[in-house]
């Protein structure tokens, strides 16, 4: 019995160092950062990003931090939601500043965000809350959240956040989460302002960290035509393999950030779970009722070949023509 003992032990053993050694080495940090800080960059994303803009990206946070804790709680059930963010930046006006998530008709929930005035040499605090609804057929209780942007506007991170929803077995949970964003620009932000962002998402559990996620985000400001932000969110660490898509667009502009389903661009601002691995390709599966008769590049990679959104910053600095 000891000898096939020790013949099992030794066999678990040679198996685990095997997968050890067939490990591939951990990803690289985006070419921005290749040389360091990227201080003249960084320094030129302040006059870049509109306060309107800083708003939506919170709202967008606070939507995605509550998609992650239900998604813990209930699996990743792949969906398609219609998602509208409204932004024009004003200080202390939650009503002017918030985002809906609806599924076809029926509302899902909203989340609204109070702006305190910039703290001169600091930065900026948004307070993103939201009092009730669902995510599909989970019931949310409460949302709210602290972002603060330095003051160079260059990175954004959680400084609280917490979402009560009921469980799987008819009690509330608790989560709490943490995200910590960086903003850069493209090499050719002179003539197309875009605005890259990567980083890393933590979920925690009653105080306990349960999952890990990886951030990006792309907005590209209104240039005649339409606005657009796109963020997607992989899960590195938990139960399954689970993806989660904001395309969105509409306006983006120094006034307003006005961007999805009800958006004066008539384009849908659509939400997408699905149960991609953190590997494959950005795509959107063509059969996302929200896509059809929509006569553009939905469907495809971030966008059409050779623009912005050709899916190059997403997939390994890898475009796919």
């Amino acid at each position: 019995m000891n000898l096939k003992l020790k013949s099992l032990t030794a066999g678990i053993l040679v198996a685990v160092s095997a997968a050890a050694s067939a490990q591939v080495a951990a990803p690289s940090a985006p070419a921005a950062y290749n040389n360091g800080p990227y201080a003249p960059i960084f320094t030129d994303v302040a006059s870049s990003v509109y306060e309107s803009e800083k708003v939506g990206y919170a709202l967008l946070e606070g939507v995605l931090q509550v998609a992650e804790a239900t998604i813990h709680s209930n699996g990743c059930n792949p969906g398609y939601y219609n998602l509208e963010v409204y932004a024009n930046g004003a200080t202390y006006s939650p009503s002017y500043n918030f985002a809906t998530v609806t599924l076809g008709e029926a509302p899902q929930f909203s989340v609204y965000a109070n702006v305190q005035s910039a703290f001169p040499g600091r930065g900026q605090l948004v307070t993103v809350s939201g009092n009730g609804g669902w995510f599909n057929s989970t019931q949310l209780v409460n949302f709210q959240a602290t972002y603060a942007y330095n003051s160079a506007d260059n990175i954004l991170v959680t400084t609280s956040e917490t979402a009560n929803l009921v469980g799987i077995n008819g009690t509330v949970d608790t989560y709490t989460g943490n995200v910590i964003k960086d903003f850069y620009l493209d090499t050719l932000w002179e003539t197309s302002p875009n605005v890259y962002d990567w980083g890393l998402q933590s979920v925690s559990k009653l105080g306990y960290p349960v999952e890990k996620w990886w951030q990006r985000s792309e907005s590209h400001h209104s240039d005649g035509v339409s606005g657009r932000t796109v963020f997607v969110k992989d899960r590195l660490v938990g139960e399954t393999a689970c993806r989660i898509i904001v395309d969105i667009q509409g306006d983006n502009d120094s006034g307003l950030y006005w961007e999805g389903a009800n958006s004066q661009s008539g384009l849908p601002g659509v939400l997408t779970i699905t149960t991609d691995v953190p590997g494959n390709l950005v795509t959107y599966t063509p059969s996302n009722p929200l896509y059809q008769g929509i006569t553009n590049d939905y469907g495809s990679l971030i966008g059409p070949s050779g623009s912005v959104w050709d899916g190059c910053s997403f997939n390994n600095q890898q475009c796919d023509d």
